[in-house]
């Protein structure tokens, strides 16, 4: 009786709650917080590296390897006149099987980077549609016989907001459901696999001001996450991730543009530590809200 009073009677169902989000904020004491966290939310796709396989039709998706290229497409280069490293292409129809949202309903999603052993600093992100003629296509003055590609996985996953943005500041949190709201984060990163590539959602780390490209012209959108991946043999210095953004929907994919920005974690232990709140602030902060 008294639950129904205070609004914790017969739960209803969260609209657009396609993970189970909502039951997750009730085990960790969110459920006040829960619509809004819900509706924070965003889908994401995790990519694993499946398996080797040199002989994948040439538009699959695929991370490594030589990418197909329209016909009349040159090898995409970088701002210092040199050939751009293929990181992966991924089907459109792949990720659309898992609910990734903002894509074309057809072609290949294709990523580039400057560098796979030192910190790049460049990326680019093309759209090719399936209707041009495209062919497998080897780097400029590198060997035609392709190496190294895997089959990648893909797997639906959903993502929240990280302490420190501002979809996280918009929460409006008390003290006590900041702490419960991290309990939350380490469920759901539990789940994940440390090596793979994220593509979508909310980023997965807590990001310091260097790793968000800044406003010029229009908002980035984060759009890929990429970290050591020792069997491709990229080896980020000190431990770095990649962060790749694209355009907001309406001029995505445009001649590739992209930002690259990239953020070194010298100590694990720094990024899951709780942050220190001043319950005085904390309940200033709360009354403003109100």
């Amino acid at each position: 009786m008294l639950g129904k009073i205070f609004g914790r009677g017969e739960k209803r169902p969260i609209p657009g709650d396609q993970f189970g989000l909502g039951d997750l904020c009730d085990k960790h004491q969110l459920y006040h917080k829960a619509r809004k966290i819900v509706k924070s939310a965003r889908n994401a796709v995790e990519i694993r590296l499946a398996e080797l396989d040199c002989d994948l039709p040439h538009t699959a998706s695929k991370v490594g390897g030589h990418p197909a290229l329209p016909d009349d497409v040159d090898w995409p280069i970088s701002t210092d006149g040199v050939p751009m490293t293929f990181l992966a292409q991924f089907s459109c129809g792949d990720l659309a099987m898992e609910r990734y949202e903002g894509l074309p309903d057809e072609g290949l999603i294709s990523v580039f980077l400057n560098s796979m052993e030192e910190e790049p600093s460049e990326a680019l992100v093309y759209h090719f549609s399936l209707s041009r003629d495209m062919r497998r296509r080897a780097p400029p003055n590198s060997a035609a016989s392709e190496k190294v590609a895997y089959r990648p996985t893909f797997h639906a996953i959903v993502t929240i907001p990280r302490p420190d943005s501002s979809e996280y500041k918009r929460l409006r949190l008390s003290s006590e459901e900041r702490k419960n709201y991290t309990h939350l984060l380490d469920e759901l990163d539990e789940c994940l696999d440390s090596s793979a590539l994220q593509l979508g959602g909310h980023p997965p780390y807590r990001l310091e001001e260097e790793a968000i490209p800044e406003v010029d012209d229009g908002n980035w959108e984060f759009f890929l996450a990429v970290h050591d991946i020792d069997e491709l043999f990229v080896s980020w210095p000190e431990g770095g991730c990649a962060f790749v953004w694209v355009p907001p929907l309406d001029t995505r994919f445009r001649r590739g543009r992209a930002a690259l920005t990239w953020q070194v974690f010298e100590d694990d232990e720094e990024w899951d530590e709780e942050e220190e709140w001043d319950d005085e602030e904390s309940e200033e902060e709360e009354e403003d809200w109100n």
